[in-house]
């Protein structure tokens, strides 16, 4: 009757035909234990394979970064060789070009130290190959002890080392920021919270700003330290607690490599949490807008270093008489400016101060700033490549962070970076950990994309 039955199995239900015998069902199954053991050797095969996966694509990445350090060392060498054959007095060579390829022969110089050492230690792993065959256990172990060392040093160069000097220097890297809070779904909660970030910023530039301002700057060169925040205008919101509350804050930051580091905060700033005028104890979710706009200088060295420049035929002024609170300062003098850029049609109005002069002074700053984002972005378009992009999120209707009090949680969608202590980053001390996230997915980002080149070259 259960002849021919698998080796495992088990019985269904007893069915009843019309002559009352019963018939069984045998159901092949395979019992618990082995089961298990099977489910191990399938996930064991899938974990071995993504590993051997991994050190594949770790392998190529790494070689393509030789390749590409290999190349740059070569074109230095080259560059050097053309400069020493070209005289100073030879009047056939630009000497604006002169200019560009000693700056790029000096950007290069960091990546010679670590190529030297690249070189010596390789050499060294090779010499010490044979031994690690030695029938004398004692230098077969020192081998062993000195080809561990030896790779952990190539491995750090090539995780640690390489990486940071083969990413070329921002060309905004010595631009400041200005950068504009506006208020925006939420009303008064909205107004409160864009005087909480405007106090993270101020907060955060005199925390970080003397860090941040001399990273990876000639220390022999003079010059100020830190940076410098400046109100420019400010538009203050109804409260009705005693907090102070703006609809729309322009902060100027000053010096090194603001832009570079405030140029992350752009986008929609989501805040959730419960009122000081909600009786009900219900969450409400406003919502900041944050532009940061890199900040042109007036002199002309460094507007002739950024190759950018405002003709002042295209701009149109016009003089006005400021409107609001003033008593008869408003009223007899034509004190606000309206600059309006004919070509793009961007307007900028001041009326903050009761000087023209002033006024004008600051208007032409917020144009030149406006002016010149407005080149990255259509520079970026152009290059049609999101990995070298220089200003993202340029769109107001992105959220890149959430502020959650009743969590005391700060998210940034961008990088996933979740922290739960919400009042250091409000303190501007802790901003830095979010901005630094920023940072290192944007030059990860710019090495892959190097890397892609690399590998188109091959």
């Amino acid at each position: 009757m259960f002849r021919g039955c698998p080796k495992f199995c088990i019985f269904g239900r007893n069915t009843l035909h019309n002559d009352s015998y019963l018939t069984w069902q045998a159901k092949p199954v395979i019992p618990a234990l082995y089961h298990r053991r099977f489910i191990h050797s399938v996930a064991s095969k899938t974990s071995n394979a993504a590993h051997l996966a991994q050190l594949a694509e770790r392998k190529e990445r790494e070689r393509h970064i030789i390749h590409l350090v290999e190349k740059r060392v070569q074109l230095r060498e080259r560059l050097i060789a053309e400069s020493l054959q070209t005289s100073e007095g030879d009047f056939n060579v630009n000497h604006v070009d002169r200019i560009k390829m000693s700056k790029f022969v000096k950007e290069l110089e960091p990546l010679m130290e670590p190529w030297e050492q690249w070189k010596s230690t390789v050499k060294a792993l090779e010499e010490s190959a044979p031994l690690l065959q030695d029938p004398d256990q004692s230098l077969r172990a020192m081998a062993e002890e000195e080809s561990k060392s030896l790779q952990n040093t190539l491995d750090k160069l090539l995780q640690e080392v390489f990486p940071p000097i083969l990413i070329p220097s921002s060309p905004t890297g010595e631009v400041s920021a200005l950068v504009e809070l506006k208020a925006g779904a939420g009303g008064e909660e909205a107004s409160l919270f864009v005087a909480d970030l405007l106090r993270m910023y101020l907060r955060y530039v005199d925390v970080w700003g003397p860090d941040i301002s001399c990273r990876g700057a000639d220390m022999n060169r003079g010059g100020n330290r830190g940076w410098k925040a400046t109100i420019l205008s400010q538009t203050s919101g109804a409260s009705g607690t005693s907090k102070e509350s703006y609809k729309e804050v322009v902060l100027e930051v000053k010096g090194r490599g603001a832009y570079d580091t405030f140029r992350w905060e752009t986008g929609v700033h989501r805040v959730q949490r419960v009122p000081a005028t909600e009786a009900s104890g219900r969450m409400h979710t406003s919502a900041v807008a944050v532009v940061v706009l890199p900040l042109t200088e007036e002199s002309r060295a460094e507007a002739s270093l950024l190759t950018f420049e405002v003709d002042e035929k295209d701009v149109k002024l016009e003089v006005m008489r400021a409107r609001g609170a003033g008593g008869q300062h408003v009223n007899k003098t034509e004190s606000a400016v309206r600059l309006t850029h004919l070509p793009t049609g961007i307007t900028v109005s001041m009326q903050d101060s009761r000087s023209q002069h002033t006024n004008k002074q600051y208007a032409w700053k917020i144009l030149r700033s406006r002016l010149f984002d407005l080149k990255l972005r259509e520079d970026a378009e152009r290059n049609r490549d999101t990995r070298r992009t220089l200003v993202k999120g340029m769109d107001r209707s992105d959220k890149i962070r959430t502020y959650n009090f009743v969590q005391d949680r700060v998210t940034d969608h961008r990088t996933g970076f979740t922290t739960m202590n919400l009042s250091h980053i409000l303190e501007g001390e802790g901003l830095e950990r979010v901005v630094d996230a920023c940072r290192k997915r944007h030059e990860e980002d710019i090495m892959v994309g190097l890397l892609e080149g690399s590998v188109e070259n091959e």
